[in-house]
């Protein structure tokens, strides 16, 4: 066993310098966000997103819209393609239906909910360290290297995991919205009760982990592919499987309603199944050593020290294994990343915190353990500063598609007001990301993963817009597609000049944005 089976103790004192500091973090995370609201331009509208994840947080959007109108269960908004609605997410209902009752914008309870969600991960966090380290320093050592360290992408290349891949790094997942945040929490919690059930004997803990897989199959269902993985490796070198059966097969339980489901849901339609596929393929290997460099460096060097010491064994057994699980054969490797720089985090501060007690022995006057440990911090930092700088420079333009003009909004409010969800639009990739989410319409492109055969209609998108495709196929094309409105905003326009009214009459105008209606 791994001596898991205690409860750790907190200072009052060290409750609120976490506490402090996950507020201090949180603040900093929720920066960028609150100066593009606070100093939108006249004529545009924030979109409380950036270039990195807004067709994503669209998605997300385009949920909550469905949820709001009193949905309990969606459909895929980003395809044209009829499809039923077999989709729930019960973060999304909650929020539409706090949408639908209150009227409160829907993007703000979004940011309220990352906020708190990303409390509770740095709390949580701090919980799942405390039972490795039993001292307060080693302890906020840990959390502050884990939530602010990144790899070598400022350095060496655009490709390096810490510069784009989210589930990868602590402080990106503090940057995307609430999804990832609620997942990396369940999943500690999920893993934390699963081993003291082991440990304790208790039923009741693989019953407590049992509900927190349940809740993480519903909010962010690749992650249990991660614990499947890790509670099994646990369960094969450091438990012994038979004598737990009882205890497993009620925590492995709790999530199958789920996964049978989900499992139908990708099976029930082409429109699911396709959306089942979308692509996430791991980058090479050496993207990922550039992108952890720092933690598996330190990682390396724990190998020295964690000889008897357990617990610290089972976080490189299960860093081994996610590895393992990067390149497994599924389409969606890449997400299986997710904590993996906790428990590398975990290990490195192991070794940072030998390092710091080395160097305040030998160097007891001038104490230098903390300047050690601030420069590697700092080192391990710059990927963080220049995504984090990125975003500020990037609210600065006040540009597509963290804005968006007036104009282009009330062409969506138009068609909220005026069509049904049913009536699909045509438009340029770029507005079709926001339609979705905006007016609750169809389109026929929007997204890079619920769009179906997305490059295709891309392309013909282009086309369409510049004129090369003939009037009849277009027509034939609409029809099929069951395609009632064309978007005509400066995007469309810089696709190439066309003449729409052949297609049908134009219903709404203003100085930037025309929609017409499609006669067929």
């Amino acid at each position: 066993m791994t001596n898991f089976n205690f409860k750790p103790v907190f200072t009052k004192k060290e409750k609120g310098i976490v506490i402090l500091y996950s507020i201090v973090l949180i603040i900093i995370i929720a920066a960028p966000s609150l100066y593009g609201f606070f100093t939108t331009p006249k004529g545009k509208i924030f979109t409380w997103t950036n270039s990195k994840y807004f067709l994503d947080y669209n998605a997300y959007q385009a949920w909550i819209n469905q949820y709001s109108r009193g949905k309990i269960l969606a459909k895929i908004l980003y395809t044209t393609e009829p499809h039923p609605a077999l989709f729930f997410h019960p973060i999304f209902f909650l929020i539409g239906q706090i949408n639908h009752f209150s009227n409160i914008n829907p993007e703000i309870i979004f940011f309220i909910f990352t906020l708190l969600a990303n409390f509770f991960l740095l709390i949580t966090l701090y919980y799942f360290i405390s039972h490795f380290f039993e001292n307060f320093n080693s302890r906020f050592i840990s959390l502050v290297f884990i939530s602010l360290g990144s790899g070598l992408g400022w350095l060496f290349d655009k490709n390096s995991v810490d510069l784009w891949l989210s589930e990868a790094i602590f402080f990106n997942i503090l940057l995307w919205p609430l999804i990832m945040s609620l997942g990396l929490t369940l999943l500690l919690w999920s893993l934390l009760f699963f081993i003291k059930s082991l440990e304790e004997k208790e039923m009741k803990k693989a019953i407590l982990s049992g509900i927190f897989i349940f809740l993480l199959v519903l909010i962010h269902p690749y992650d249990l592919v991660i614990f499947y993985a890790l509670a099994f490796s646990y369960l094969i070198f450091f438990a012994k499987f038979w004598q737990n059966l009882g205890k497993v097969f009620i925590t492995f339980l709790f999530p199958l309603p789920i996964v049978i489901y989900d499992f139908l849901v990708n099976y029930s339609h082409f429109v699911w199944y396709q959306h089942s596929l979308m692509p996430m393929f791991s980058p090479a290997i050496i993207y990922y050593f550039c992108g952890l460099f720092p933690f598996l460096i330190f990682s390396l060097f724990s190998l020295k020290f964690i000889r008897q010491e357990r617990k610290f064994q089972i976080l490189f057994l299960w860093s081994i294994v996610q590895f393992f699980l990067l390149y497994l054969p599924v389409n969606f490797q890449w997400k299986l990343s997710l904590g993996i720089s906790v428990f590398l985090g975990i290990l490195s501060s192991f070794t940072l915190n030998k390092f710091y007690q080395f160097i305040n022995k030998k160097f007891p006057k001038i104490s230098p353990g903390i300047v050690f440990f601030l420069a590697i911090l700092f080192f391990t930092s710059f990927t963080n500063l220049l995504i984090y700088k990125i975003n500020f420079l990037f609210l600065q333009n006040k540009d597509y598609p963290s804005y968006l003009s007036q104009e282009i909004k009330d062409g969506f409010d138009w068609l909220e007001k005026n069509t049904t969800p049913e009536e699909a639009v045509f438009s340029s990739y770029e507005i079709g990301s926001f339609i979705p989410r905006y007016s609750g319409n169809k389109v026929f492109l929007g997204h890079w993963a619920q769009t179906t055969f997305v490059q295709e209609k891309e392309k013909l998108v282009k086309n369409f817009f510049s004129g090369k495709i003939d009037e009849q196929q277009m027509k034939i094309l609409f029809k099929i597609h069951r395609i009632k409105y064309i978007f005509y905003s400066d995007f469309e326009k810089k696709l190439g000049s066309s003449d729409l009214t052949k297609f049908g009459q134009e219903v709404f105008k203003n100085n930037s944005v025309s929609i017409f209606k499609i006669n067929l």
